[in-house]
């Protein structure tokens, strides 16, 4: 496992920081996994068929191999790798038809097939995966129980065959509910995200007219000129004596230390006493 290691930790950061979306990415990394685990099983069978000789099972197998490594570099660059998924997954089920005909080491090599649900499902979705592996059911019974000339060279039992189909659906079916509740879970771990995704979005915007609604406040009072204390003021001329010790007439130091604003005026007292003949007059008018 330690010299599969820098492998694992290329194929991981490249997928890291692949141009795709997070769902290829997802598709990607099952891929990798069969990738990792394929090519060394392939490279071994391939050798284990190259001293018996069978040298179109060799070419399937490098093709299949070829198929995987050439397919994940594309899929990395590219938005969309279902089409690559496509391609391997034909020249995968080929090796695997070419080895249920060929039989080999007592028809142990039908096993092989097993894995093709695992591989379509997860890599193709559980419809498109549906699809694909109905197929290969009928096309495999066909090959076992077709009534005239059978291609199959080796000679399956026939309860095996029966056997091996129901087993070969069950498998399928197992691996189509895996893949429903991976999907099911993915949607509600997607919809959960975006939801909190929101939250912190709307805590982070909540957070930011605080702010901003304590600064408006701050900048407020900052311009707020109060009045307060003890004033000295002239008993005689009523002017007011600042902190500087310099001494303001009454209206100059309210206007600035206040926002009060003065317009003239004049008191009945001092209009009396200034305007005698006119107030005499006003008065007598009301009279």
């Amino acid at each position: 496992m330690k010299l599969l290691q820098p492998f694992r930790d290329y194929i991981s950061d490249s997928i890291n920081h692949a141009p795709i979306s997070d769902g290829e990415k997802t598709r990607l990394r099952h891929y990798s996994i069969f990738l990792l685990a394929g090519i060394p099983t392939m490279i071994v069978y391939g050798i284990l068929n190259l001293l018996k000789g069978e040298w179109l099972m060799i070419l399937f197998v490098f093709l299949s191999a070829g198929g995987l490594v050439t397919g994940w570099m594309i899929a990395k660059r590219h938005g969309n790798g279902q089409v690559i998924y496509r391609i391997n997954a034909g020249l995968y089920i080929s090796l695997l038809i070419y080895s249920l005909i060929l039989g080999g080491d007592g028809g142990s090599k039908i096993l092989w097939m097993y894995t093709f649900p695992l591989i379509s499902f997860f890599l193709m979705g559980k419809a498109e995966g549906a699809i694909w592996n109905t197929a290969i059911i009928a096309l495999v019974s066909t090959l076992f129980f077709y009534p005239f000339d059978s291609p199959v060279t080796f000679e399956y039992p026939f309860a095996f065959k029966n056997r091996f189909i129901v087993s070969y659906f069950i498998v399928t079916a197992v691996t189509y509910w895996l893949e429903y509740f991976r999907q099911h879970y993915r949607g509600h771990l997607e919809i959960k995200n975006r939801l909190l995704e929101q939250e912190i979005a709307q805590r982070k915007q909540d957070e930011q007219d605080r702010i901003k609604l304590v600064e408006d406040l701050q900048k407020a009072l900052d311009e707020v000129k109060t009045l307060s204390g003890f004033l000295p003021i002239c008993s005689s001329c009523k002017k007011i004596r600042d902190d500087k010790g310099y001494w303001n007439k009454l209206e100059s130091y309210l206007r600035a230390h206040s926002y009060a604003r003065f317009s003239h005026g004049i008191c009945p007292d001092c209009a009396n006493r200034l305007y005698p003949d006119l107030m005499a007059g006003t008065d007598s008018d009301k009279n």
